[in-house]
C-alpha cells in the first residue's frame, strides 16, 4: 500500500523533473533567438603604393608585400591584420570595421617606411603610400628569336636583356640576384612562374652577384654599369600567351624582387 509522503514524493520529483525540462528548453531557445547586434565588417580601404622616384605605382609580384595595418580605437596592444598588395601596385580589403587605424607597407623590396598613424576609416579610406625600392630594372628589351634544328625542328627562344639602377646607393644591402620570370597566366613574378621551361630550367639562367653596388655601379648617379643578357627556351604552345619579365633583388630580411614591367607575346 502506497503511503501519503511517498505520493507526495514522487510529485516532488516530478515536479522538480518538469521543471529541469522548462528550464532547460527556454536557455536553448534564448541561444537561437539572440540576435548578434553587430553588423557584419563592410568598409573599404584602399590605395596605391608608389614609387617616390618614378612617381607610378610599384610593380610588384601577387601578395610580394601587404599593408599592414592595426586597429587602434581600442588602444595599441593590438595584434596586425595584413592586406595583400596586387601585381599593379593596388590594394584592397573590403571588409574591415569603421574605426582608426595605424599603417605602413610592410615586408616589401623598399626601403624602410614608417608607421604613419590616426587614419580613420568610416565607410570608405583611400591612402596612397610612397616608397623608395632598393633596385629598377631599366633599359630593358626583349626579342623571340626561331632557329631550326639540323631534324628542321623550329625553336624558339626569347632574348631578355636590361639594366640596373638604385635610387639610393649609400646603406644599400648587397646585390643579390638577377633573374628572368615567365608564366602562361596573367600573374608572373616569384609568386607565378612556369619555372622550368622547355629544356631549360629558369633557376639556371638566374645571375648570382652577391655584390655591393660600388661594384656594380656608380654611387652618385645610381646607374648600374653591366648589362644582364638571358635566354629562355619556349615550349610551343598555340594559343597560349605568354607573360615575362626580370626581377632583381638584396640580401635583406626578406629578398623580395624588384621588377621590371611585364612583356606579352605568344608563340604559335
Amino acid at each position: 500500500m502506497v503511503t501519503i509522503n511517498k505520493i507526495t514524493d514522487m510529485k516532488r520529483k516530478l515536479l522538480y523533473k518538469l521543471l529541469v525540462v522548462v528550464g532547460s528548453t527556454l536557455m536553448l531557445s534564448s541561444c537561437f533567438t539572440d540576435v548578434d547586434n553587430y553588423d557584419a565588417p563592410s568598409s573599404a580601404m584602399k590605395g596605391n603604393v608608389k614609387d617616390k622616384t618614378a612617381g607610378q605605382n610599384l610593380l610588384t609580384s601577387t601578395d610580394d608585400f601587404q599593408i599592414r595595418i592595426w586597429e587602434t580605437s581600442w588602444g595599441d596592444a593590438v595584434s596586425p591584420q595584413d592586406i595583400p598588395v596586387k601585381q599593379d601596385g593596388t590594394y584592397q580589403d573590403i571588409r574591415l570595421f569603421d574605426a582608426t587605424y595605424a599603417m605602413q607597407p610592410f615586408n616589401g623590396p623598399f626601403w624602410p617606411v614608417e608607421r604613419t598613424e590616426g587614419h580613420v576609416l568610416k565607410g570608405t579610406l583611400n591612402h596612397d603610400f610612397e616608397v623608395t625600392p632598393y633596385l629598377q630594372i631599366t633599359d630593358l628589351t626583349w626579342e623571340v628569336v626561331t632557329t631550326t634544328k639540323d631534324n628542321g625542328t623550329k625553336v624558339d627562344t626569347l632574348h631578355m636583356s636590361c639594366k640596373l639602377k638604385a635610387p639610393i646607393t649609400e646603406g644599400l644591402p648587397n646585390v643579390r640576384e638577377i633573374k628572368p620570370f615567365i608564366s602562361w597566366t596573367p600573374f608572373c613574378g616569384a609568386s607565378a612562374n612556369i619555372g622550368e621551361i622547355s629544356e631549360q630550367n629558369n633557376n639556371a639562367n638566374k645571375i648570382e652577384l652577391n655584390k655591393t653596388w660600388a661594384d656594380i655601379g656608380d654611387m652618385t648617379t645610381g646607374i648600374g654599369r653591366d648589362t644582364y643578357r638571358f635566354k629562355l627556351g619556349l615550349i610551343k604552345n598555340s594559343g597560349y600567351t605568354y607573360r615575362a619579365r626580370i626581377g632583381a633583388n638584396v640580401n635583406d630580411a626578406s629578398q623580395k624582387y624588384n621588377y621590371s614591367e611585364i612583356i606579352e607575346f605568344k608563340c604559335e
